[in-house]
């Protein structure tokens, strides 16, 4: 992400890069250490899109950057804003749960009120 630390509603950036990209990769937004036991993650991310842009669309894309909460993508899981907490952005492959972990981005923290 392009900070470790928002507010309530402000917008998320999320840069990747993913060199061996398929049509069945996504970012996906789950709260911070999902999957740090090395099973993979779970179903029911907090929020995700596919890796080309949308929850549609389907594509082998090797890099990108996305910003979450800005009114321009459809994210699925929870509704925007993300609630206060702490969260890491991962990319992943839509296959059968436990999905595999392809990269993870540091833990950033939404916080109420100014920053």
């Amino acid at each position: 992400t392009d900070q470790r630390r928002y507010s309530y509603n402000e917008p998320i950036t999320i840069a990747f890069a993913n060199p061996h990209a398929s049509a069945d990769d996504w970012i996906a937004i789950y709260p911070a250490g999902t999957g740090s036991g090395g099973g993979g993650l779970p179903r029911g991310s907090t929020m995700w899109l596919y890796a080309c842009g949308t929850k549609e669309c389907r594509g082998a894309t090797e890099s990108g950057t996305y910003t979450l909460g800005d009114g321009t993508l459809a994210h699925g899981g929870a509704p925007w804003p993300l609630a206060p907490g702490d969260y890491q952005a991962f990319i992943s492959q839509d296959v059968a749960a436990p999905y595999p972990i392809l990269a993870t981005s540091a833990a950033f923290t939404v916080v109420l009120g100014l920053r």
